[in-house]
Formats: C-alpha cells, structure tokens, sequence
C-alpha cells in the first residue's frame, strides 16, 4: 500500500505539472499566432499600399518637372541646343530639388542631357516615356530600370510658342531616402529587388536579402512572375523575419522589380525564451507543494481502501457475513455504506435468481409442450390437406373419365351413324346429329377447361425468362386472322419488361384478355386495343384496353367468377364458355397481384392486374430501383 501512496503523490503531480505546462503552451501558442496573425495583416497593407505611395510620389514629381519645363529660358535653350547652359540649368534644378536623376531629349528623341548617364547623351532616350510624350503631349510618371539603378520618373514636353521640342524627365531612386518616406512605422520596414539574381536595394539601416532565386522556391518566383504576392518567414542575418514580397510594375504592366514589406520576429523567441524559464521555476515549486499534498491525501486514502478490498475479496466468494464498518470522514463512511448496500442488494438478487431459475425451468417445460402439441397438430392438419388435395386430383379425374368418357362415345356414335346412314337419313335427322355432335363437343371443352382451373395452383411449370414484348407479338400473331378481319389497330408498350415467369401461364393471361378485347369489340367502326403497363417499387401494373362495347357496372365484379358471362344480347351472341376470366384471375392471384376492369357500356373497357416484383425475379437478381409513375411513350404496332 505504501507502493500505491507513491503512485497517488506520482500521479497527483505529473497531472498537475502536465495541466501547468500544457496551459501555458497552449496560451504561448495562442499569443504568437494571434501575433503572428496581427502582423502579418499589417505587412499586407503597407505592401499593398506601396505601389499607391509611389504612384503619389510620381504624382509629385510630375508637377516639379511640369514646372521645370515651363520655364521660358529652358524652352530657348533647348531650342537652341545650347548643351552646356542647359547642362548647368539641370544640374542645378537636381541639386536643389534632390533629384537622382534628369534627362532633356529632343523632338526626335535624341538625349541632349543626362546628368546619371553621359554615354547617353546623343542616342535615342531609353526612357519609354519620351516616345509618348513627343507622340501625344503626354504628361506622365511610371518606374524605370536602367542597367543600374531603379527609379520613379515622370516626363513631360517642353513646349516653345505651342510647338513641342522635347521633352524633360525627372526622377529618384527607388532606395534609401525615398524608401523611408514609405515606412508605416518603428517595425515595418521595406527592400526592393531589381531582378532575381541580385541582392535587395535596402532603405538606410536595413538589411540586405539575398537574391530572390535563393529564398524562394520556384513555384513562388512563378506566382510573383504571375502578379502574385508571396508570404514567407525567412532568417537573415541570424535574426527571423516576417514578410510579403509583391512585384514592381511601371504603368504598362511590365514587371520593373520587386519590394518586400518585412517585419522581425526576434521578440518572439526572446518572450518564449523568457517564459520557459519562469514556467521552470514554477513548476520546481509547484512540484514540491504538490507532492506534500499527494503524499497526505494517499495517506488518508489508502487505509479505507485496505479494508474495502479485504470485503471485496469475501464479497467475491459470496461470503455475506461481516460488513464494512462505517466509521473515519464523511466520503469514507457515505464508500462504506454504499459497498454494504451492494453487498445486501447482491445477496437478495443472488436468492431472487434462484426463484427466477426455478420459474423459468417450469415455463420451458410448458413451452416446450405447448410446441410439442402444436407441432403435432399442425402435422396432422398438413397431412389431411395433403389427402384432400389427393382425393381433388382424384375426384377431378374420375370426374374426367366418368363424364368425358360417355360424352366421347356418344361422339364417336354420332359420327359412325352420320357416315354410315348419310344417304338414308332425312335433312332434320342430320341437322340433329349435327346439334347433337356440338353439344358434346361444347361439353369435353368445358370438362377440359374445367381441369385445366383446377391445375393451375397445384401443377406448377418450370418458370423461365419471358420478354413480353415478343410474347405480346406472338399472340398477336396467332390472333392475327380474327384482328385483320375485324381491322382492328393494335398499340402496345414497345418496352414491355422481362420477367421469370411459367411462359404458359403468362401467355394464357395475355391471350385470354387479347381475345376478348378483339371478340366483344362490337360493331365500333375505328376498333382499338391498347395494352401497356406502369412500373412500381413493388410491383408491375398491366393492361389491356379497348373501345368495343362494354361491361355494365353492376356485373364487373362478377365476371371474373367460373361460368360467369356478362348478360347482354352483344355479348350471348359471341360462343364463349365463362372459364377464361376465371382462369386469369387464378394466376394472377397466384403471382401475389389483383386483376380489375374499369368499364363503360358502349366506351370500351380496361381490364388492369398487377404482379408482385419478387415473385416474378430470379433469386440473386438486384434489387429494382424506383421507376417512373407513368409508362414510357407507348409505339403503335399492327398486325
């Protein structure tokens, strides 16, 4: 237990030491980015507020040489191309004025003085502003680079009696002097590059960065090339710095240099530098205090918890026979009380589980004969109805064979007395054998038709692939002799879908309701028959629609029943047995759909039935996505 006091000091101590330290990191952190973020904000403005600066300096110098150039003996100098008096005259104006560059041109743009560069005198100006200046009148100011220096200059024309004869440029140097003017404060501060390749122009006491191609990398130089700025920290001279670095343009664009607005970050190390070592001595302190205390705290802490596993051990053998004493400070006794209720609470669940064992053993029992029971009673009930459906097929044979036997003799009798007495028998004695033949005949159809319902449910064929499609066509096709001569304009869903189905089934449903469509059409000049169909998530929706004579409302229901017919004169006129709807109804019932019809006497009716979508997909097909409410455009097909 004394082990476990040295884990409670331990641990009371590093947790406290790791919570001291992680704050104060957290809040270092915190301090340099929210600094860091400050100032990185500040270098923007005064980099982005460098070119307007320039442009105000331009600005400046443009009125000075605009009122150079408007002195009259300056014009008549340079009329007279008197070198040395105008020489003398731009020297004096520079010097005066501060300039750190000046240069006179003449109407054609032939440089008569250039106070920076004599090799220029009587050579084409290559200042760009010249030629726009003699060309337009143009008063202007923009940055130029020469093979040394860079400036702001700003040109205008000198003018004698209206007429243009040269022009005058003036400019500084884009570095100390002029550098300081842009300065925003103590900290910021700001250098310039000519080029890639060399080092930065610093301003009067900065610093000079090394060329650009050694401190950024070369996606950087190409977002710069690009007009765009490039934030960095970079160290120079030992001592890090905070910078955004933009190019320098001239007023058409053209890329003259670059500038830098940069700030050190030299207080930062030293503020963290000064912080850790205050939080050193803190936490040498804080390590003392807090471990007196943790080594107090375990002491009042460990012995209850001696006694507390000592119970726990006995309440784990299931020894219910002495309790915790509740004595010591408030927390121990409220342990205490709590570790004896659970020992109570444990004893009395212990004895209500036995109970409850005991009531559930007797509940399986009677369960397990309840299921017993019931098992057996639906085996016998499963094994009458299989008799049952034995003594149907049974009974629906002997019904066959009892009935269709006599009928097929009588048949045949009739047949032998017409061949053999034909030329003995009177008309109305043949008529009658005629009437007597198709009667029986009618009938074995019936018997026939009658076994086939009865089949349907309890013979059921191999399912396969059915494009309905073709199927639709087929029929329609057999049936094409009874559609021609009634001249009857087929229309049906040119995308019918596949399904897995008995084919002989789902052709009997399609065929019974085509036949009837085409049979009860009446005598409709512009007869129709339409079949489509609609898809849903859980089923497909079919039917079959013409404009023959129609179906009353009160006998729609019953049509659908064995030997049902509608009872009208349209109607007993065309043979029909009353087994076809029947049949149809059966196996759509038996693929999980309805079959109903929608009719108007003398508009035509509509016979819908659906069909369950997985009773009429093969196992391991992919469940269907959700399909439009309505059916793709129907296409027209004759036959």
């Amino acid at each position: 237990m004394k082990s476990l006091r040295h884990k409670i000091a331990l641990f009371v101590g590093l947790t406290s030491l790791s919570a001291l330290v992680a704050g104060v990191g957290i809040t270092v952190l915190q301090y340099e980015s929210r600094v860091r973020q400050e100032s990185a904000r500040e270098l923007d403005s005064a980099a982005y507020a460098l070119p307007g600066m320039v442009e105000n300096f331009g600005a400046n110098l443009l009125n000075l040489a605009r009122t150079v150039s408007l002195t009259p003996s300056l014009a008549q100098r340079v009329q007279d191309k008197d070198l040395v008096q105008l020489t003398d005259y731009l020297s004096r104006s520079a010097y005066a004025n501060a300039l750190d560059f000046a240069e006179i041109t003449s109407r054609d743009h032939t440089v008569l003085v250039n106070l920076m560069d004599t090799l220029a005198v009587g050579r084409e100006s290559a200042n760009p502003l010249v030629a726009k200046s003699v060309m337009f009148g143009y008063f202007g100011h923009d940055v130029y680079h020469n093979c040394t220096e860079l400036y702001v200059l700003a040109t205008c024309p000198i003018l004698l009696d209206g007429a243009l004869i040269g022009t005058l440029t003036l400019g500084r140097a884009f570095q100390p002097a002029m550098l300081r003017q842009f300065s925003t404060g103590m900290d910021t501060r700001f250098t310039v590059w000519k080029d890639e390749q060399r080092p930065s122009v610093p301003p009067a006491g900065g610093e000079e960065w090394p060329p650009l191609n050694h401190i950024l990398e070369p996606e950087d130089l190409a977002g710069l090339e690009a007009g765009q700025a490039a934030t960095m920290d970079i160290t120079v001279g030992k001592i890090p710095y905070q910078s955004v670095i933009l190019p320098l343009c001239n007023g058409q664009g053209r890329r003259q240099g670059y500038f830098a607005a940069y700030r050190s970050m030299a207080f930062l190390n030293e503020a963290l530098s000064l912080t850790l070592v205050h939080l050193l001595l803190i936490s040498a302190g804080l390590v003392v205090v807090l471990g007196i205390i943790a080594l107090w705290v375990s002491r009042r802490v460990t012995v209850p918890l001696v006694t507390l596993a000592q119970n726990a051990r006995r309440l784990a053998a299931l020894d219910f026979s002495s309790a915790i004493p509740t004595e010591g400070h408030a927390e121990v006794r409220d342990m205490a009380e709590a570790f004896n209720h659970l020992s109570r609470e444990l004893q009395r669940s212990l004895q209500q589980k036995d109970r409850f064992a005991a009531d559930l053993a007797s509940l399986n029992e009677n369960l397990e004969r309840m299921v017993a029971a019931r098992t057996e009673e639906l085996s016998h009930a499963n094994q009458r109805l299989k008799r049952e459906m034995a003594e149907k097929e049974d009974f629906l044979r002997a019904v066959s064979h009892d009935l269709g036997a006599p009928l097929r003799n009588i048949a045949g009798l009739v047949r032998m007395i017409g061949r053999r007495h034909q030329s003995g028998l009177s008309p109305e004695a043949g008529d009658a054998l005629t009437r007597i033949n198709n009667n029986v005949m009618n009938e074995l159809g019936l018997i026939e038709q009658l076994l086939e319902l009865s089949r349907i449910k309890t013979r059921r064929g191999k399912p396969s692939e059915i494009r309905l499609a073709d199927l639709v066509e087929e029929i329609c096709q057999d049936l094409s002799f009874a559609i021609a001569e009634r001249q009857v304009q087929v229309r049906s869903a040119d995308d019918l879908p596949v399904i897995f189905a008995e084919r002989h089934r789902i052709r009997q449903v399609f065929q019974n309701l085509i036949d009837n469509a085409v049979k009860y059409l009446g005598e409709q000049p512009q007869p129709l028959l339409e079949i489509g169909w609609t898809g849903h998530q859980k089923y497909y929706m079919f039917w079959v629609s013409d404009n023959g004579i129609g179906i009353p409302a009160d006998q729609k229901d019953k049509i659908f029943g064995v030997f049902r017919r509608v009872k009208t004169r349209e109607v007993m006129s065309v043979e029909g047995k009353g087994v076809g709807l029947a049949s149809v109804k059966t196996i759509v019932e038996m693929y999980g759909g309805e079959i109903w019809v929608e009719s108007q006497p003398g508009q035509g009716s509509t016979f819908y039935f659906t069909m369950d979508r997985s009773m009429i997909t093969p196992a391991g097909a992919p469940e269907p996505e959700d399909e439009p409410e309505t059916a793709d455009e129907t296409s027209v097909v004759t036959a």
